[in-house]
């Protein structure tokens, strides 16, 4: 899946095999070699390829449709789910100390990591 990903958005920009390879540091020959498949980039072209088109490493190597995972808080709308985290946040909302707005990125951080235990356990249940 990398090689088709890296292909598709190196075409989709209008960049060579050559352009990309002076901007990554390596030979065309190499660039060919990860559009077919034969080879895989180390961890820091990785990130750089990932930087330089603007998507998630997990986009890349197609474990995910999303070039960039969600910036914003998605709304939680199961009630159960809702319930829950209002019970565990009862007591830190009545904490004085914190303020208005470290209180949200809490309750936001809180959210954002329930959201990825689901997932997380979503992909395992497939296996």
């Amino acid at each position: 899946m990398f090689a088709e990903r890296l292909k598709m958005l190196r075409t989709g920009k209008g960049i060579t095999q050559e352009e990309l390879a002076r901007l990554c540091g390596v030979r065309q020959q190499t660039i060919g070699g990860w559009e077919t498949g034969r080879t895989q980039p180390d961890q820091k072209s990785i990130v750089y390829l990932a930087d330089l088109f603007d998507v998630s490493i997990d986009f890349l190597f197609g474990r995910t449709n999303e070039r960039q995972p969600g910036t914003g808080v998605k709304a939680i709308d199961d009630p159960e789910v809702l319930d829950f985290m209002k019970d565990i946040t009862a007591d830190f909302r009545l904490d004085k100390n914190i303020s208005e707005k470290e209180k949200r990125e809490i309750l936001e951080d809180l959210a954002d990591y329930f959201r990825f235990k689901m997932e997380q356990f979503k992909r395992q249940q497939k296996y």
